[in-house]
């Protein structure tokens, strides 16, 4: 007899408001992966992926489109898209959160507005400015939160309350579609 194992991105979002659990070692290959692109002159995007636990969710993977360098944009195709729901699907995570750089100041662009990945309640969005030059923590970054619909910024309390880096305790390996370099 098998027992149906219920899926993790069954669980509903907490909505705003929620702490997001993240490893160090994913924030820290979040950077890499900034300033590598920065080096080629270029924005960099990249995804988080986790599990809702309570009132948290838990960052557990880390995804990179195999997006090119693009200059001072970045744009998701839509095969990467389907990649990256598939890849989230196959590892029953949810879509958390996405990253990307500015060369400048960190800001939401409308573009960034228009064109983000999500907009469910709670998904957040991270611009890191000066492609990650001089940047350490979540509060060096520009971070909105979606709420109905729209992008709002967070303080810089409240990111250092919600974002909580943590040393990886039982985290994912960064998942790369097949041309991740710049």
């Amino acid at each position: 007899m098998h027992r149906r194992v219920k899926s993790r991105r069954g669980e509903p979002h907490p909505g705003p408001q929620a702490v997001l659990v993240l490893p160090g070692r994913i924030w820290g290959r979040t950077l890499d992966v900034i300033r590598e692109y920065g080096r080629a002159n270029s924005e960099a995007l990249v995804f988080w992926g986790g599990v809702v636990s309570g009132e948290f969710v838990q960052a557990t993977g880390l995804y990179l489109p195999s997006h090119t360098s693009q200059g001072w944009c970045v744009r998701l195709t839509h095969d990467e898209a389907r990649w990256l729901l598939r890849t989230l699907r196959d590892r029953d995570e949810k879509l958390l959160a996405q990253v990307h750089s500015h060369p400048g100041a960190a800001f939401h662009s409308r573009g960034d507005d228009e064109r983000a990945a999500s907009f469910f309640d709670g998904y957040l969005s991270l611009v890191v400015p000066s492609f990650g030059l001089g940047v350490s923590s979540p509060r060096d970054c520009k971070v909105l939160e979606a709420r109905d619909g729209r992008f709002e910024a967070l303080s810089s309390k409240d990111v250092a309350v919600r974002l909580r880096i943590v040393p990886p305790v039982e985290t994912r390996h960064a998942v790369t579609g097949s041309a991740a370099q710049p």
